[in-house]
């Protein structure tokens, strides 16, 4: 059984976007613990209600052998170990070596194995969430390090389970999930912004396209009319003259307009690109982060946001450009969500630079909005932590921009913020992390 601490935050990610989504993280959670232990150790989380003493299995580890049905216990001993438990947080219910057995117990087809423990995980007014943990009867330090692996999961469980989405009578009902793995669910955010810079890119579309249609229309206009006058022989120079002037301007017209929404479908669909490549390879910094700021570009003017690119050195990397296409994409977007309420000059600045000492990418990210205040700045980058979940917030967001540069990118990321100061991510990335280099 591993030893190590367990960091949750890099486990597993996401968002309780619905009750399902709920479970499947849940169903995550439980099965990283499960994978630490023993075999013979099976994981259960449990819905209790407090009304009607009903025990609903919503999650069980992927190594529990049965699917049990919802049972029910006799409701005076389930008043006593809800009291019991609310105070004690953990307790064991089942031993056969000491011949123990809750009255908890005695209509439930327990599982067989001599020891099982729960553990209090999120509480509501009408319900109670409890993970079990049954197998082998654990030796003293093998206890102890068990507790703390359970122990450093239940604030994650406490977190989805006491959301304001989260729903008994829905998960008393709702199917057993199957699990999502942290790239299934950093590859939903990936896409869920490509489709918002679509909805935008669309709308900044619809203002050189609009302008080409009016002038191809009114080109058509004055063809008719030129026709019109050398048919009946009234064709004079200077209505000609004034027909080829006039065309030329709807022509300039159109050439820009349409090299306009070229450029922006270009930018679009290179960042798209990028993006959706998940291989290293060869490229020039430059054309990646012009094609990046300029796709991001209409989603800013639509909130009234500037953007401000510093002069972007002239370098070639062997890297990752679409994790860096994202990472500067999800940081926009964190700031469009949660930077500018009430902020009348909203700026974003995007400064990099090649550092002479490790010749190494520093890219940093400005905003001035109202920061991040300091109860919060430590659980930025944790999985599915927002504090705009009523406004569809994802949570998602700096969790991968963490990752995508940590892990994707080899670099290291800092971070420093103030209320009403704004907030700075200040990245160090290497030029080329192919294994050659290292």
């Amino acid at each position: 059984m591993s030893t190590e601490r367990l960091d949750w935050t890099y486990e597993w990610a996401g968002l309780i976007r619905s009750h399902t989504e709920s479970t499947t993280l849940l169903q995550y959670a439980v099965d990283g613990l499960q994978q630490r232990l023993p075999e013979e150790f099976m994981c259960t989380l449990w819905v209790l209600s407090t009304h009607s003493a009903d025990w609903v299995p919503i999650v069980l580890g992927r190594s529990n052998p049965s699917r049990e049905y919802p049972w029910r216990s006799p409701t005076a001993a389930t008043k006593q170990y809800i009291e019991h438990l609310s105070t004690v947080h953990n307790m064991q219910v089942f031993s056969s070596a000491a011949g123990h057995s809750h009255a908890l117990l005695a209509d439930r087809e327990t599982l067989s194995v001599p020891w099982i423990h729960h553990w209090l995980c999120g509480c509501g007014e009408d319900y109670m969430g409890v993970f079990e943990l049954g197998g082998e009867e654990p030796e003293g330090n093998e206890l102890k390090v068990i507790s703390q692996m359970v122990e450093s999961l239940l604030p994650t469980i406490c977190r989805i389970t006491e959301s304001p989405l989260f729903s008994v009578e829905t998960f008393a009902t709702a199917p057993l999930p199957q699990t999502k793995t942290y790239e299934a669910l950093a590859e939903e955010e990936r896409l869920m912004s490509l489709g918002r810079l679509v909805a935008s890119v669309t709308h900044e579309i619809n203002s050189p396209l609009g302008v080409a249609i009016t002038g191809v229309s009114h080109l058509n206009e004055s063809l008719n009319e030129l026709n019109k006058h050398f048919s009946s022989g009234k064709l004079t120079e200077s209505f000609f003259r004034h027909f080829v002037e006039e065309s030329q301007d709807v022509a300039d017209l159109l050439a820009f307009n349409l090299e306009r929404a070229v450029k922006l479908i270009g930018d679009f669909k290179a960042n798209a690109v990028n993006q959706g490549a998940d291989q290293a390879i060869r490229f020039e910094l430059e054309p990646v982060l012009n094609s990046t700021t300029n796709s991001i570009l209409p989603e800013l003017r639509r909130y009234g946001i500037e953007l401000i690119v510093g002069k972007i050195p002239h370098c070639v990397m062997w890297s990752f450009p679409g994790a860096l296409s994202q990472i500067i994409t999800n940081l926009v977007f964190n700031s469009i969500n949660h930077a500018f309420t009430g902020i009348e000059n909203k700026q974003i600045a995007l400064h990099s630079e090649i550092d002479s000492h490790s010749g190494a990418l520093k890219l940093i990210y400005r905003d001035n909005g109202n920061g991040i205040p300091e109860k919060d700045q430590q659980s930025v980058f944790e999985p599915y932590f927002t504090t705009r979940r009523e406004a569809g917030g994802s949570g998602l967001g700096l969790s991968i921009v963490k990752a995508l540069a940590t892990n994707k990118l080899k670099g290291d990321l800092a971070f420093k913020s103030a209320s009403q100061k704004g907030v700075e991510f200040a990245f160090t990335l290497p030029l080329d992390i192919s294994p050659k280099s290292t």
